[in-house]
Protein backbone atom coordinates (compact mmCIF):
# COMPACT_ATOMS: atom_id res chain seq x y z
CA UNK A 1 0.00 0.00 0.00
CA UNK A 2 1.72 3.33 -0.95
CA UNK A 3 0.40 6.70 -1.68
CA UNK A 4 -3.38 7.27 -3.35
CA UNK A 5 -3.83 9.95 -6.46
CA UNK A 6 -7.16 10.52 -7.75
CA UNK A 7 -6.69 12.17 -11.55
CA UNK A 8 -9.64 14.29 -13.06
CA UNK A 9 -9.95 15.70 -16.37
CA UNK A 10 -12.38 18.80 -16.14
CA UNK A 11 -15.04 17.78 -14.80
CA UNK A 12 -15.08 13.61 -14.90
CA UNK A 13 -12.93 11.38 -13.45
CA UNK A 14 -10.25 9.41 -14.43
CA UNK A 15 -7.72 7.66 -13.25
CA UNK A 16 -4.21 5.37 -11.97
CA UNK A 17 -2.41 3.08 -10.35
CA UNK A 18 -0.47 3.84 -13.60
CA UNK A 19 -3.47 3.91 -15.51
CA UNK A 20 -4.64 7.28 -16.80
CA UNK A 21 -7.69 7.96 -18.53
CA UNK A 22 -8.36 11.32 -20.91
CA UNK A 23 -11.51 13.32 -22.06
CA UNK A 24 -10.44 13.84 -25.53
CA UNK A 25 -11.63 13.53 -28.84
CA UNK A 26 -14.92 12.53 -29.77
CA UNK A 27 -16.71 12.08 -32.72
CA UNK A 28 -17.45 9.21 -35.57
CA UNK A 29 -15.63 10.04 -38.66
CA UNK A 30 -12.04 10.76 -39.06
CA UNK A 31 -10.65 14.41 -39.01
CA UNK A 32 -7.81 15.82 -39.28
CA UNK A 33 -5.42 15.63 -36.50
CA UNK A 34 -4.73 18.82 -34.05
CA UNK A 35 -2.46 19.56 -31.17
CA UNK A 36 -3.84 18.98 -28.25
CA UNK A 37 -2.19 20.67 -24.65
CA UNK A 38 -3.31 19.39 -21.56
CA UNK A 39 -1.85 20.52 -18.34
CA UNK A 40 -1.79 18.10 -15.12
CA UNK A 41 -1.49 19.63 -11.75
CA UNK A 42 -0.23 17.28 -8.89
CA UNK A 43 1.04 17.92 -5.67
CA UNK A 44 3.75 14.97 -4.69
CA UNK A 45 5.16 14.04 -7.53
CA UNK A 46 7.77 15.50 -9.75
CA UNK A 47 8.01 15.98 -13.50
CA UNK A 48 10.64 13.09 -13.94
CA UNK A 49 8.29 10.44 -11.77
CA UNK A 50 5.16 11.30 -14.21
CA UNK A 51 7.45 11.55 -17.24
CA UNK A 52 6.81 7.54 -18.19
CA UNK A 53 3.41 7.47 -18.03
CA UNK A 54 3.27 10.61 -20.45
CA UNK A 55 5.52 9.20 -22.77
CA UNK A 56 3.30 5.87 -22.11
CA UNK A 57 0.28 7.69 -23.48
CA UNK A 58 2.06 9.93 -26.46
CA UNK A 59 3.00 6.13 -28.01
CA UNK A 60 -0.53 5.84 -28.82
CA UNK A 61 -1.51 9.81 -29.16
CA UNK A 62 1.72 11.66 -30.46
CA UNK A 63 -0.27 14.83 -31.31
CA UNK A 64 -1.11 15.65 -27.50
CA UNK A 65 1.39 17.55 -25.95
CA UNK A 66 1.13 16.70 -21.77
CA UNK A 67 2.79 19.34 -19.27
CA UNK A 68 2.95 19.19 -15.70
CA UNK A 69 3.18 21.47 -13.33
CA UNK A 70 3.86 20.61 -9.28
CA UNK A 71 2.31 22.38 -6.75
CA UNK A 72 3.83 22.72 -2.32
CA UNK A 73 0.89 20.44 -0.68
CA UNK A 74 -0.38 23.58 1.17
CA UNK A 75 -1.32 26.06 -1.78
CA UNK A 76 -2.56 23.12 -3.73
CA UNK A 77 -6.29 23.01 -2.77
CA UNK A 78 -6.67 26.48 -2.97
CA UNK A 79 -5.03 26.89 -6.39
CA UNK A 80 -7.48 24.45 -7.69
CA UNK A 81 -10.95 26.21 -6.11
CA UNK A 82 -9.61 29.99 -7.43
CA UNK A 83 -8.38 28.14 -10.57
CA UNK A 84 -12.24 26.55 -11.28
CA UNK A 85 -13.49 29.63 -9.77
CA UNK A 86 -11.80 31.53 -13.04
CA UNK A 87 -12.62 29.01 -15.35
CA UNK A 88 -8.78 28.27 -16.04
CA UNK A 89 -8.25 24.72 -14.11
CA UNK A 90 -6.21 22.06 -15.44
CA UNK A 91 -7.69 19.31 -18.13
CA UNK A 92 -5.76 16.96 -15.45
CA UNK A 93 -5.64 17.06 -11.66
CA UNK A 94 -4.03 14.41 -8.98
CA UNK A 95 -5.58 14.53 -5.35
CA UNK A 96 -4.71 12.60 -1.95
CA UNK A 97 -7.04 9.89 -1.32
CA UNK A 98 -8.27 11.91 1.60
CA UNK A 99 -9.48 14.57 -0.27
CA UNK A 100 -11.85 12.48 -2.67
CA UNK A 101 -14.83 12.24 0.04
CA UNK A 102 -14.74 16.02 0.48
CA UNK A 103 -14.14 16.91 -3.09
CA UNK A 104 -17.35 15.29 -4.25
CA UNK A 105 -19.41 15.90 -1.86
CA UNK A 106 -18.72 20.13 -2.97
CA UNK A 107 -19.35 19.01 -6.41
CA UNK A 108 -15.88 19.08 -7.87
CA UNK A 109 -16.09 15.73 -9.11
CA UNK A 110 -18.30 13.21 -11.04
CA UNK A 111 -18.48 9.62 -11.24
CA UNK A 112 -16.62 8.11 -14.04
CA UNK A 113 -18.36 6.90 -16.83
CA UNK A 114 -18.95 4.18 -18.08
CA UNK A 115 -16.71 4.10 -21.23
CA UNK A 116 -14.81 7.00 -22.47
CA UNK A 117 -14.76 7.57 -26.71
CA UNK A 118 -10.60 7.73 -27.38
CA UNK A 119 -8.98 8.18 -30.65
CA UNK A 120 -5.88 6.10 -31.81
CA UNK A 121 -3.48 7.04 -34.43
CA UNK A 122 -1.60 5.30 -37.17
CA UNK A 123 0.39 5.26 -40.22
CA UNK A 124 0.64 2.68 -42.97
CA UNK A 125 1.68 2.83 -46.55
CA UNK A 126 -1.21 1.02 -48.76
CA UNK A 127 0.69 -0.54 -51.22
CA UNK A 128 4.16 1.04 -50.16
CA UNK A 129 3.30 4.39 -52.41
CA UNK A 130 2.02 7.08 -49.68
CA UNK A 131 1.85 7.57 -46.31
CA UNK A 132 -1.16 7.37 -44.80
CA UNK A 133 -2.53 8.63 -41.06
CA UNK A 134 -5.21 6.31 -39.79
CA UNK A 135 -7.81 7.32 -36.66
CA UNK A 136 -9.32 5.09 -35.14
CA UNK A 137 -12.35 5.68 -32.46
CA UNK A 138 -12.73 3.24 -29.88
CA UNK A 139 -14.94 3.24 -26.48
CA UNK A 140 -12.86 2.42 -24.30
CA UNK A 141 -14.66 0.54 -20.86
CA UNK A 142 -13.75 2.11 -17.32
CA UNK A 143 -13.05 0.31 -14.11
CA UNK A 144 -16.38 -1.50 -12.68
CA UNK A 145 -16.66 -1.41 -8.67
CA UNK A 146 -16.51 -5.20 -9.56
CA UNK A 147 -13.29 -4.47 -11.23
CA UNK A 148 -11.96 -2.26 -8.28
CA UNK A 149 -12.99 -5.14 -6.00
CA UNK A 150 -11.05 -7.56 -7.39
CA UNK A 151 -7.97 -5.74 -9.12
CA UNK A 152 -7.05 -3.50 -5.66
CA UNK A 153 -6.66 -3.38 -2.04
CA UNK A 154 -9.41 -2.76 0.24
CA UNK A 155 -8.38 1.12 0.85
CA UNK A 156 -9.17 1.85 -2.59
CA UNK A 157 -12.64 0.85 -2.92
CA UNK A 158 -13.22 2.87 0.74
CA UNK A 159 -11.99 5.88 -1.21
CA UNK A 160 -13.13 5.94 -4.71
CA UNK A 161 -16.22 4.33 -4.71
CA UNK A 162 -19.20 6.79 -3.39
CA UNK A 163 -22.95 6.03 -4.12
CA UNK A 164 -21.84 2.96 -6.64
CA UNK A 165 -19.96 5.35 -8.14
CA UNK A 166 -16.47 5.10 -9.76
CA UNK A 167 -14.54 8.74 -8.74
CA UNK A 168 -10.82 7.53 -9.05
CA UNK A 169 -7.92 5.11 -8.42
CA UNK A 170 -4.76 4.88 -7.35
CA UNK A 171 -1.73 5.95 -9.41
CA UNK A 172 0.33 4.83 -6.64
CA UNK A 173 -0.17 3.78 -2.92
CA UNK A 174 2.25 4.63 -0.21
CA UNK A 175 2.22 3.74 3.73
CA UNK A 176 3.73 5.17 6.67
CA UNK A 177 7.06 5.11 7.72
CA UNK A 178 9.31 5.73 10.70
CA UNK A 179 11.98 8.65 10.19
CA UNK A 180 14.96 8.99 12.67
CA UNK A 181 17.03 10.73 13.43
CA UNK A 182 20.61 8.64 13.40
CA UNK A 183 22.75 11.27 15.92
CA UNK A 184 20.43 11.39 18.48
CA UNK A 185 19.48 7.01 18.28
CA UNK A 186 23.40 6.39 18.55
CA UNK A 187 23.39 9.35 21.45
CA UNK A 188 21.15 7.43 23.46
CA UNK A 189 22.96 4.14 22.59
CA UNK A 190 19.95 2.80 20.50
CA UNK A 191 21.28 0.89 17.90
CA UNK A 192 18.55 -0.23 15.97
CA UNK A 193 14.89 1.59 15.72
CA UNK A 194 12.35 -0.09 17.20
CA UNK A 195 10.21 -2.81 15.19
CA UNK A 196 7.51 -2.51 18.12
CA UNK A 197 5.07 -0.11 20.58
CA UNK A 198 6.64 -1.44 23.33
CA UNK A 199 10.38 -1.22 21.97
CA UNK A 200 9.03 2.72 20.38
CA UNK A 201 8.32 3.30 24.19
CA UNK A 202 11.03 1.99 25.43
CA UNK A 203 13.05 4.53 23.53
CA UNK A 204 11.47 7.50 23.87
CA UNK A 205 11.76 7.45 27.36
CA UNK A 206 15.75 7.61 26.71
CA UNK A 207 15.83 10.10 24.15
CA UNK A 208 12.91 12.36 25.82
CA UNK A 209 14.79 15.59 27.26
CA UNK A 210 13.27 18.07 29.67
CA UNK A 211 14.69 21.05 31.33
CA UNK A 212 13.48 22.33 34.95
CA UNK A 213 10.63 23.34 34.43
CA UNK A 214 9.33 20.26 32.45
CA UNK A 215 10.02 22.11 29.29
CA UNK A 216 10.63 19.84 26.28
CA UNK A 217 14.59 20.50 25.22
CA UNK A 218 14.18 16.98 22.96
CA UNK A 219 11.44 15.61 21.69
CA UNK A 220 11.46 11.75 21.56
CA UNK A 221 8.72 11.58 19.21
CA UNK A 222 6.01 13.82 17.27
CA UNK A 223 3.14 12.22 18.42
CA UNK A 224 -0.16 12.87 20.80
CA UNK A 225 -1.22 16.25 19.16
CA UNK A 226 -3.25 17.10 16.04
CA UNK A 227 -2.76 20.68 14.87
CA UNK A 228 0.97 20.39 14.45
CA UNK A 229 1.57 16.70 13.01
CA UNK A 230 1.04 16.14 9.34
CA UNK A 231 -0.83 13.69 8.63
CA UNK A 232 -1.98 12.93 12.49
CA UNK A 233 -5.40 11.41 11.06
CA UNK A 234 -3.26 8.66 9.09
CA UNK A 235 -1.25 8.19 12.28
CA UNK A 236 -4.30 7.41 14.78
CA UNK A 237 -6.24 5.18 11.77
CA UNK A 238 -3.33 3.20 11.65
CA UNK A 239 -3.05 2.68 15.69
CA UNK A 240 -6.79 1.45 15.49
CA UNK A 241 -6.41 -0.86 12.89
CA UNK A 242 -3.31 -2.34 14.59
CA UNK A 243 -4.99 -2.97 17.56
CA UNK A 244 -7.93 -4.54 16.28
CA UNK A 245 -10.63 -1.89 15.86
CA UNK A 246 -12.90 -2.32 13.14
CA UNK A 247 -13.23 0.86 11.07
CA UNK A 248 -15.82 0.63 9.44
CA UNK A 249 -19.09 -1.70 9.38
CA UNK A 250 -20.62 -4.00 6.63
CA UNK A 251 -23.02 -0.60 6.01
CA UNK A 252 -19.99 1.13 5.79
CA UNK A 253 -20.73 3.06 8.96
CA UNK A 254 -17.97 4.33 11.10
CA UNK A 255 -17.58 1.86 13.82
CA UNK A 256 -13.75 2.66 15.14
CA UNK A 257 -15.09 3.45 19.00
CA UNK A 258 -17.03 0.12 19.59
CA UNK A 259 -15.85 -3.04 21.39
CA UNK A 260 -15.13 -5.89 19.27
CA UNK A 261 -18.11 -8.98 19.81
CA UNK A 262 -17.50 -10.96 22.74
CA UNK A 263 -15.49 -8.41 24.48
CA UNK A 264 -16.22 -5.09 26.67
CA UNK A 265 -12.96 -3.54 25.08
CA UNK A 266 -13.19 -0.41 22.48
CA UNK A 267 -9.24 -1.29 20.76
CA UNK A 268 -10.10 2.19 19.04
CA UNK A 269 -10.67 4.05 22.04
CA UNK A 270 -7.79 2.27 23.56
CA UNK A 271 -5.65 3.10 20.68
CA UNK A 272 -6.27 7.10 20.84
CA UNK A 273 -5.42 6.98 24.65
CA UNK A 274 -2.23 5.62 23.85
CA UNK A 275 -1.53 8.19 21.17
CA UNK A 276 -2.56 11.07 23.16
CA UNK A 277 -0.52 9.78 26.45
CA UNK A 278 2.58 11.04 24.51
CA UNK A 279 1.08 14.74 24.85
CA UNK A 280 0.03 14.24 28.25
CA UNK A 281 3.07 15.46 30.49
CA UNK A 282 2.06 13.24 33.55
CA UNK A 283 2.55 9.86 31.30
CA UNK A 284 5.63 7.96 31.02
CA UNK A 285 5.60 8.26 27.38
CA UNK A 286 5.27 12.40 27.53
CA UNK A 287 7.39 13.63 24.52
CA UNK A 288 5.56 16.17 22.70
CA UNK A 289 3.03 19.33 23.49
CA UNK A 290 0.89 21.91 21.46
CA UNK A 291 3.53 24.26 21.68
CA UNK A 292 6.29 22.20 19.71
CA UNK A 293 6.65 23.36 16.10
CA UNK A 294 5.40 21.40 13.58
CA UNK A 295 6.71 18.20 13.58
CA UNK A 296 8.04 17.88 10.43
CA UNK A 297 9.90 21.13 10.87
CA UNK A 298 10.70 19.83 14.39
CA UNK A 299 12.42 16.68 12.61
CA UNK A 300 14.74 19.10 10.07
CA UNK A 301 15.97 20.75 12.64
CA UNK A 302 16.94 18.18 14.66
CA UNK A 303 14.95 18.85 17.49
CA UNK A 304 13.43 15.64 17.47
CA UNK A 305 14.31 11.97 16.91
CA UNK A 306 11.16 9.90 15.35
CA UNK A 307 8.69 11.36 12.60
CA UNK A 308 6.19 9.22 11.31
CA UNK A 309 5.23 10.18 7.41
CA UNK A 310 5.20 8.90 4.18
CA UNK A 311 7.66 8.73 0.73
CA UNK A 312 7.15 12.36 -0.43
CA UNK A 313 8.58 13.45 3.47
CA UNK A 314 11.48 11.68 2.24
CA UNK A 315 11.89 13.48 -0.88
CA UNK A 316 11.25 16.58 1.53
CA UNK A 317 14.18 16.01 3.46
CA UNK A 318 16.34 15.39 1.25
CA UNK A 319 16.50 19.41 0.34
CA UNK A 320 15.77 20.52 3.85
CA UNK A 321 17.62 18.63 6.35
CA UNK A 322 21.01 19.53 6.32
CA UNK A 323 23.19 18.73 8.64
CA UNK A 324 20.52 16.45 10.51
CA UNK A 325 21.70 12.83 9.55
CA UNK A 326 18.74 10.80 9.20
CA UNK A 327 17.36 7.06 7.63
CA UNK A 328 13.99 5.50 7.59
CA UNK A 329 12.46 2.27 8.95
CA UNK A 330 9.33 0.68 8.84
CA UNK A 331 6.31 1.56 11.09
CA UNK A 332 6.49 0.15 14.79
CA UNK A 333 3.62 -2.49 14.59
CA UNK A 334 1.44 -3.60 18.09
CA UNK A 335 2.21 -7.50 16.68
CA UNK A 336 5.43 -7.96 14.66
CA UNK A 337 3.96 -10.87 13.51
CA UNK A 338 0.63 -9.17 11.82
CA UNK A 339 2.16 -6.17 10.14
CA UNK A 340 -0.65 -3.39 9.66
CA UNK A 341 0.24 -0.51 7.76
CA UNK A 342 -2.11 2.51 6.76
CA UNK A 343 -2.27 3.10 3.01
CA UNK A 344 -2.49 7.20 1.54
Amino acid sequence: MRRGYLFVIGGGLVVILILVALFLLGGRKPVNVQPVSLEWWGVFDDTADVESIINAYRTNHPYITITYKKFRYEEYEDSLIQAWARGSGPDIFAIPNSWVHKFQANGFLTPMPLSTRMAFYSLSRPLGIKQELKIEYRDVPSLTTTDIANRFVQTVQSDTIINGGVYGLPLSMDTLALFYNRDLLNFAVITQPPATWNEFLDAITRLTLLDTAGGIVQAGAALGTYDNIPRAFDIISVLMMQNGAQMVNEQLHLSFNQAVPGSSDAPGVQALQFYTDFAQPTKQAYTWNVLMPDAFEAFVNGQVAFFVGYQYHRDLLRDRSGRVSWSVSTLPQVDSRRPVNYAN
